[in-house]
């Protein structure tokens, strides 16, 4: 009886390596390895088999903690978060002209040289006075957006504006300790270029070691720092108490789980309801604001804004903006919340998640557009009627 062993497995420690073909049999023949077969099987059951069924015990993860520049810091930042964004304008403009002239695609290598040139043009000095770090992943992030582009996974990338969420990431160097991880019991700091020592809301200990970190800044002026780590302790939760249950993703709930025996819903948090009430109203004044600007400049408000026409902004227009932007802000700290106390309670109740795959925002389109169709189609006896005869028309109109 012979048998053909082929075995490579990876172990976090080490790396166990057995691609001879060995060849042993049952009677009193020797194998042909220096280990007879005996010794290879026992080293297969009790040190291969073992690193494929044991569970990791580190994994990558990320910190999200909030960030609380000084006034240097946030100028800084600033300047900083408008070099990016002309770097990747920059680039993505000299990746679609190159293109388009002699079906040239150009790399991320090719424009690293490039860029290397631009920082020394006297157009663009201003761009030396920033670290060089940031520019580098923004080339990377587009290189991987191109990728994906190429591979059909993304749509082409586009040009950026400002205003909105931005973001400049920094590599952490490992020789030397950038983050301090416990600058005070509430408090982290971590040393960036440019920026100097920037203050962290620490809410948990930062485990593992610290590859990268991301600041971003979102429509309601908050910064936050997300800190990538890895051989991050696995930690070791409750076990289950039900082997499977099955979620199905509602429209009007947020989930439905059943176990085979009881079945209930998982509702949204009651003040996500009042939240986005308050966001419509205040995008309808909003709406009305933008009309009345429009017509002040000429423009007619049924039809989109010209390409390359700037609005005016007063300043009752920009405080409503702020506060979009702000209750924007509140709303997804609260689906995030919701989500993150869903998914861990999951997780402890059940080994196996079943999921529908479905997609729910197309379901989610789909009913808003009848639903709205309904609405101001019937009225409230059921007659053609309804709301839409007596409002006014216009953007204005109440």
């Amino acid at each position: 009886m012979l048998a053909t062993l082929s075995v490579q497995v990876t172990c976090a420690a080490s790396i166990h390596n057995v691609s001879d073909d060995v060849v042993f049999g049952c009677g009193a023949g020797r194998p042909t390895d220096v280990r007879s077969g005996v010794q290879i099987v026992d080293f297969l059951r009790s040190d291969v088999i073992n690193a494929l069924m044991a569970e990791p015990t580190t994994r990558e993860r990320a910190y999200r903690l909030r960030c609380y520049p000084s006034a240097r810091q946030r100028r800084a930042l600033g300047r900083l978060f408008g070099a990016s964004r002309f770097v990747w304008n920059w680039a993505l403009a000299r990746r679609t002209s190159a293109y388009q002239v002699d079906q040239t695609r150009l790399n991320g290598v090719s424009l690293s040289r490039e860029f290397t040139g631009l920082r020394q043009a006297a157009e663009t000095h201003w761009l030396a006075e920033q670290p060089r770090e940031p520019f580098n992943q923004v080339l990377r992030d587009q290189e991987r957006a191109f990728q994906n582009f190429f591979a059909r996974r993304a749509r082409y990338p586009r040009f950026r504006r400002r205003g909105g969420h931005e973001s400049v990431r920094f590599t952490l160097d490992q020789r030397r300790a950038q983050v301090e991880r416990v600058a005070t019991p509430r408090w982290a700091l971590v040393d960036l270029p440019g920026l100097g020592s920037v203050k962290l809301r620490r809410s948990e200990a930062l485990q593992g070691r610290l590859r990268s970190v991301t600041l971003s800044r979102d429509g309601a002026g908050r910064y936050f720092a997300s800190i990538c780590a890895d051989r991050v302790p696995q930690a070791v939760g409750p076990e289950p108490e039900r082997e499977v249950i099955g979620i199905d993703l509602g429209l009007r709930d947020l989930a439905v789980v059943s176990d085979g025996e009881r079945v209930r819903t998982l509702r949204a948090p009651k003040a996500l309801k009042l939240k986005l009430t308050r966001l419509r109203r205040y995008q309808r004044r909003q709406s009305r604001q933008l009309a009345a600007q429009m017509r002040a400049q000429g423009l007619d408000p049924d039809k989109p804004c010209p390409k390359g026409v700037r609005l005016g902004m007063s300043r009752r227009r920009g405080r409503m903006c702020a506060r979009i932007a702000r209750l924007h802000g509140r709303i997804g700290d609260l689906r995030r919340d919701a989500l993150h106390r869903v998914s861990t309670a999951l997780v402890a109740e059940a080994r196996i998640l079943v999921l529908e795959d479905l997609n729910v925002q197309a379901f989610r389109a789909a009913d808003a557009t009848e639903a709205f169709a309904g609405r101001w189609a019937m009225g409230p006896s059921g007659s053609c009627a309804g709301r839409s005869a007596t409002r006014r028309s216009g953007p204005g109109g109440r």
